[in-house]
């Protein structure tokens, strides 16, 4: 900013005139060179997208990371981790681990289908007791391992399960199983 003329009397009031540098794209930061990469009107030091053209500099989340190259918009997450590349930043991502850049969620559990032990029912925790990969609202046996969920008599009851269910009451001390 730069004074000019010198101030003058006119009629006992003093009459100064400021010029304003308006060709400073980042007037409250200091860089010499000017640089707008993406031609918005605000210096790259200033911009909080340097690299994509956002005159407004919107920024929801209060992250100092613009929405128009924000990977979550709605999350401040500054540091815009995305563990999995598909362009959905973590603390947004439904399945932070894996690929899913559609983030369907058939069940609505906040669990994207991708990762969803069960992705046809809701399970948010996705409990899976006996690690066969199944979570527990679908496993048609929770408490053991069977990760091809066979149910073979159509019964609703996993096939190494069946014995289980089937003759568990059957049997007791008094009453013992001879095998010939």
């Amino acid at each position: 900013m730069s004074v000019f003329p010198p101030p003058s009397e006119k009629n006992d009031v003093f009459c100064y005139f400021v010029a304003i540098d308006f060709s400073d794209n980042c007037p409250e930061v200091a860089n010499a060179n000017q640089a707008d990469s993406d031609g918005d009107g605000i210096g790259n030091v200033c911009d909080n997208c340097p690299d994509d053209n956002n005159p407004t500099q919107d920024d929801s989340d209060g992250d100092n990371v613009g929405d128009v190259c924000d990977n979550c918009p709605e999350v401040a997450n500054a540091n815009q981790a995305d563990s999995d590349g598909d362009g959905i930043g973590n603390v947004c991502d439904n399945c932070p681990d894996d690929n899913n850049p559609t983030q369907d969620d058939s069940d609505g559990d906040n669990v994207g289908d991708v990762c969803d032990n069960c992705p046809e029912v809701a399970n948010a925790n996705q409990a899976d007791s006996d690690g066969d990969g199944i979570g527990n609202v679908c496993d048609n046996c929770p408490d053991d391992n069977n990760p091809t969920q066979d149910d073979s008599d159509g019964d609703n009851v996993g096939g190494v399960c069946d014995f289980k269910t089937d003759c568990s009451n059957e049997f007791s001390d008094e009453n013992e199983l001879t095998v010939i």
